[in-house]
């Protein structure tokens, strides 16, 4: 396994740039934070459809879905990912974005700067073609 950032430093940078390797190396831990977000917001969700839209505890549940997002975001940048949307993150290669989202197993999609989630190809198309 690659090297683990500190996350609650100040001091220590993560890598402003990722090979397919080091996105990959990123992957478990990332896997992991995402799961437990995703298990939280389902959870959170269920208890939702339950309640009236313009109740107290509904806005209350609203906030700490909202909160448990931000965290699960807030996580993936540290370690040098950019979350790109809900369970989506990409990692800038300095020439374009590798993409991953849950729940899959690695990081092999790519997509340009100017693309996106619905753009990413396989990044074997990707070396194969350059774009």
């Amino acid at each position: 396994m690659g090297k683990i950032y500190n996350l609650f430093s100040t001091s220590e940078t993560v890598p402003t740039t990722h090979s397919v390797n080091s996105a990959n190396d990123l992957l478990p831990l990332i896997r992991r934070y995402t799961q437990e977000a995703v298990d939280k917001t389902e959870a959170l969700s269920v208890k939702l459809q339950y309640l009236h839209k313009d109740g107290p505890e509904f806005k209350l549940i609203c906030r700490e879905y909202d909160e448990v997002v931000m965290r699960w975001a807030e996580r993936v940048h540290r370690l040098g990912g950019l979350a790109k949307g809900l369970w989506l993150v990409d990692f800038d290669t300095g020439e374009g974005y590798l993409c991953w989202k849950h729940p899959e197993m690695k990081v092999d999609h790519y997509h340009p700067y100017d693309g996106g989630y619905k753009t990413r190809v396989p990044i074997e198309a990707a070396r194969q073609n350059p774009l």
